[in-house]
């Protein structure tokens, strides 16, 4: 029996030994970039329910009868992937498919990727444009360009995908910190050169530049040891009807880098009334700056005040000293203003476009660091403006809104068609000032419309950090009546049901981890979109070449 139990001892062994080198591996992948594409099924759904929203449903079904034959010998309920490893300074790829039967799959893509030559025991090469060897490993199929890519294998490599296949259709992540540092090094490298070109620049504004390329290295150099992962991702919602683009980064914890991403959470702003769901154009941004932020911004508008000094200095136009002198301290108080807004840490702003025939409003308001600042640089502008034939004359303090003083111009339109048909016969500018708030209001009624928005901004209310809203129903109604157009006209009418589901959004928000960046394309965006492209195309379908090259319309048959 001792005899019999030390020979099973030694097979086990044996066997343990034998299969340690693979289970090594298994455990040693560890990608510095997977692609993650949803199963063929998923794939499909996802095109046929964005075509049938954007009221194309035929495009989807042709797209799953032309790519049905190219899924022969796939499993086409699992996902599919590219995973790139390091192997010291060198980056190694593979990809990978669930597979059914490979030589099935591979006789379909024979043009492409050559007929398969069995060059060792399971191991296929692939001579299509570029050489490529596959192997089999259980029922999925490798893909590499080199034998050795495929020597050790991982049984379960949608795994290495994560949540990736579940969460978005196709999507991409890299892992920062895994990337070689020789090719981290090449990167701050080629920044380094832009440096360099700077320090040699004998422009003006070179000390300026330099400084600035020198922020930025500093500033990549910090990404580059700090960020962890960065993923790029698109998704469609069936039950929403929209789909989804997300660019996400998350940082080592504990660094400068980390608590910059987390900064961008939900916050209050003073003008978070503005934000009304209904506009045709919304935009806001809420946030605190921090000290890298800050200084990076400075330097860019003193890079920016630097070349607009230069211009005046050049302007032939400027030929009194007097005029010149005073658009330079016009200049210099609008980028005092908003570079000791900067300083002072706070970013609060919003803009919101509403539309209506002959009652539309462009409100725009921001936190700055001193009113009377700004009051004082636009009192020298309209005194500037004053020089020059048709200024609008300017009315001062026509009226107060607790602390907000308002001051209005009127601006008449061209007769005729485009804006004066759409917004009348003039256009009243209104900006109002208080002593860490600026307001401007546009519209045939500014005055009226910003004295409303004032007034309800009275307290500050939650918004998300960062936030764009477009409205495309809006947008298309407002270009067909500056435009008519048929096409235009048709389309906004079969919006129907979707019309206040036609937005396309972007914001940024930060979670625990990460840090989020996502646009979003609703249904009636979708739509229009769908149906934008399909009166085109038939456009393009009804002309003809003719004889003397020229192109002709083509009757529409009866």
């Amino acid at each position: 029996m001792d005899r019999f139990l030390a020979q099973t001892r030694r097979v086990v062994l044996f066997f343990v030994a034998l299969t340690a080198p693979v289970t090594s591996a298994y455990a040693e992948i560890e990608p510095v970039l997977v692609v993650s594409v949803a199963s063929s099924d998923r794939m499909m759904k996802a095109v046929q329910a964005l075509t049938a929203t954007a009221g194309a449903p035929e495009f989807g079904q042709l797209a799953a009868m032309i790519s049905q034959p190219y899924f022969r010998g796939l499993d086409t309920s699992r996902p599919l992937g590219l995973v790139v490893t390091a192997e010291g300074d060198e980056l190694v790829p593979f990809g990978f498919l669930p597979v059914t039967d490979l030589q099935l799959f591979l006789s379909t893509f024979e043009p492409q990727l050559g007929k398969p030559e069995e060059v060792e025991s399971d191991i296929w090469k692939l001579s299509g444009r570029a050489t490529m060897y596959c192997k089999q490993e259980g029922t999925w199929a490798f893909i590499a360009p080199s034998i050795d890519a495929l020597r050790y294998l991982p049984k379960e490599p949608e795994k290495l995908l994560q949540e990736l296949p579940h969460e978005y259709h196709v999507a991409l992540r890299a892992f920062v910190q895994r990337v070689p540092e020789s090719l981290r090094q090449m990167a701050l490298e080629k920044w380094q050169q832009r440096l360099e070109q700077e320090a040699s620049s004998t422009d003006s504004d070179g000390a300026l530049r330099q400084q600035l390329a020198q922020n930025q290295q500093a500033h990549w150099q910090a990404l580059m040891n700090e960020l962890d992962q960065v993923t790029c991702g698109w998704a469609v919602d069936a039950n929403q009807r929209q789909t989804h683009f997300d660019l996400a980064l998350s940082a080592m914890p504990g660094t400068d880098t980390a608590r910059q991403l987390s900064s961008l959470t939900k916050t209050n702003s003073d003008f978070a009334s503005l934000l009304d769901p209904r506009a045709m154009f919304l935009m806001n941004g809420a946030m605190d700056l921090g000290k890298e932020e800050i200084r990076q911004a400075v330097d860019l508008l003193e890079l920016a005040r630097s070349r607009a000094k230069a211009e005046i200095e050049k302007d032939e136009n400027l030929r009194e000293e007097t005029g010149r002198q005073l658009v330079s301290e016009v200049v210099d108080g609008l980028f005092d203003v908003v570079e000791d807004t900067v300083k002072a840490g706070r970013a609060d702003s919003a803009v919101a476009v509403h539309w209506a025939r002959q009652n539309s409003a462009l409100i725009a308001a921001a936190r700055i660091a001193d009113g009377r600042d700004l009051e004082e640089t636009l009192r020298k502008f309209v005194q500037l403006g004053e020089t020059e034939p048709g200024f609008p004359t300017v009315q001062w303090n026509v009226a107060q809104q607790g602390e907000v003083r308002f001051h209005t111009a009127r601006l008449p339109l061209p007769a005729g068609k485009g804006p004066a048909q759409v917004l009348g016969a003039s256009v009243e500018i209104a900006v109002g000032i208080g002593p860490q708030q600026a307001y401007i209001g546009v519209g045939p009624n500014g005055l009226a419309h910003l004295q409303q928005a004032v007034a309800q901004c009275a307290q500050p209310g939650p918004v998300e950090p960062y936030q764009v809203r477009i409205a495309v129903g809006q947008v298309l109604q407002f270009v067909n009546a500056l435009q008519p157009n048929p096409i235009l006209e048709d389309v906004t009418r079969q919006l129907g049901p979707a019309k206040n589901r036609d937005h396309i959004v972007v914001h940024a928000l930060s979670t625990d981890d990460q840090m989020r960046y996502r646009v979003v394309i609703e249904e009636g965006a979708l739509m229009a979109g769908g149906q934008v492209g399909r009166a085109a195309s038939g456009a393009r379908q009804q002309t003809v070449p003719t004889k003397q090259g020229r192109r002709a319309v083509k009757p529409r048959s009866k």
